[in-house]
């Protein structure tokens, strides 16, 4: 009868949207669980509540709870709890972000990696530490920050970059142009002041 065959075709439909949706949905899940393992840090973060994923060649620019704006580069992941953000303005990354952060002398801004910590009151910069780097790097545009990686803690002026070498932990503190630094941001990749491995792993994160 007519009904009959309309319900065998509906469930062929149901069937092959499935067979699209599922595997789709299965390859999104596990990207995300990839790319954002390993988050709970020094910054104390053990359950965050809201995540920030951007994909190889995506950027996103947030707003943060407490009004202070980032900026997530290409493959990387940040983590935070929403509630109660303003009074424990607390972050995971891994990757790279731009951070201008709302002055509030109360409350300071903590960004964690695997193995830098930065603390600022109110100021801009930039950190990058994607999972595999052998460095980790934060880099000043304005204000102060300090910054801890192993046994060293630091306090940076503008236009100043640290860096943290994860095998040696050595610290090497360079003078920089810090707009530069940043121009990722505009679509622009520096590759200046790196070394040719360097710049192909930048490549390959950005494409």
């Amino acid at each position: 009868s007519y009904r009959p065959r309309k319900k065998r075709s509906l469930a062929r439909v149901a069937l092959r949207v499935a067979a699209v949706v599922v595997p789709a949905l299965l390859v999104g899940a596990i990207s995300f669980l990839l790319l954002t393992r390993g988050v709970t840090d020094s910054t104390g973060i053990s359950a965050a509540d809201t995540w920030i994923v951007t994909g190889v060649g995506e950027q996103r620019f947030v707003t943060l709870p407490d009004s202070s704006r980032t900026w997530l580069n290409s493959n990387s992941s940040l983590a935070y709890n929403a509630q109660g953000f303003e009074q424990e303005r607390r972050l995971t990354l891994t990757g790279e972000a731009f951070f201008d952060v709302r002055s509030d002398r109360e409350h300071p801004f903590r960004v964690g990696t695997k193995n830098m910590d930065v603390e600022v009151l109110g100021t801009r910069f930039g950190v990058r530490e994607y999972e595999n780097d052998a460095s980790g790097e934060v880099t000043l545009a304005e204000g102060s920050v300090e910054v801890s990686a192993g046994d060293k803690r630091l306090v940076l002026v503008p236009d100043q970059r640290f860096t943290y070498d994860v095998a040696s932990r050595d610290v090497k503190v360079e003078t920089v142009d810090a707009a530069s630094e940043s121009s990722w941001r505009t679509a622009a990749l520096n590759l200046s002041g790196v070394t040719v491995g360097e710049a192909l792993e930048r490549v390959a994160q950005y494409y």
